[in-house]
């Protein structure tokens, strides 16, 4: 393999561990620096270093790293119908949801086993925020910016080994970048769908939006659930458990042969 093939593919390889490490190392700093100067971490100032330690400094150090990696040369945009795009939608929330639920069983059953209990830091912080903040940081700027970084910035890098690979390895990337079990296969799994949107669109556009979407879903779960309305939450459960049992059915029959013969739904 020539040389300069190889050490772009390090360098996407590593790529990765870049962005999750650069941001931890400048939020813990942050946080440190606020701890010495005694000042209160509120929701706020938590969402804004989260904001901040991504989507600014590892995005940014991400791009400077990648900068001598080959790009994809650039492709005709195709337009999404709406019929499309809801089906891709409902697939990616459906199989999303299905994983996160198999994902909380396992780790409830491991906890039970172990006698310890787990705590979702993310699903914490979710909880305890007022909406505005919960819809702004987890609904627009982390979707946009998610968006930037994975469909956009690495799956250009990676499209030129083949739309397969930089799908694959893009949703595998999305999945380990959350950092948290109860997330990652649903976010990987969310990630895949997204990628493969991309790849046939060559617009990023609504890869954003599906991502919107999906986190906005998520955030009005948890304003809900946090007022108590068990009507709504009800309601919404058995909504997204049909989306679901009907993901599950689609899924096999329509979008995994694309992995195996290049079919395009």
């Amino acid at each position: 393999m020539d040389k300069s093939i190889l050490k772009q593919k390090r360098r996407l390889g590593f790529s990765l561990g870049l962005i999750i490490v650069s941001s931890q190392i400048i939020f813990t700093l942050i946080e440190f620096v606020l701890q010495q100067l005694k000042i209160e971490e509120t929701i706020i100032i938590t969402y804004l270093l989260n904001a901040f330690s991504l989507y600014v400094v590892a995005f940014l150090a991400t791009k400077i790293y990648l900068r001598k990696v080959e790009n994809i040369e650039p492709k005709p945009k195709s337009k999404l119908s709406f019929k499309k795009f809801i089906w891709y939608l409902f697939i990616a929330y459906g199989i999303g949801i299905f994983c996160a639920t198999f994902t909380n069983e396992i780790i409830a059953l491991v906890s039970k086993l172990f006698n310890s209990e787990y705590t979702d830091r993310v699903e914490e912080i979710m909880s305890n925020s007022t909406p505005i903040p919960l819809i702004l940081f987890v609904a627009i700027i982390g979707p946009i910016f998610e968006e930037l970084i994975f469909r956009g910035l690495l799956l250009k890098k990676l499209r030129v080994y083949g739309d397969k690979t930089a799908i694959i390895y893009t949703a595998i990337a999305f999945g380990l970048f959350h950092t948290n079990i109860s997330q990652i296969l649903f976010a990987a799994v969310i990630g895949l769908v997204l990628a493969y949107v991309v790849c046939k669109t060559n617009n990023i556009k609504y890869s954003i939006l599906m991502h919107i979407l999906i986190n906005l879903s998520s955030s009005i779960v948890t304003i809900i659930s946090s007022n108590g309305a068990e009507v709504l939450q009800t309601i919404y459960v058995f909504v997204v458990t049909l989306i679901t049992i009907a993901a599950i059915i689609v899924v096999p029959i329509n979008l995994i042969p694309y992995f195996f013969n290049g079919c395009i739904l």
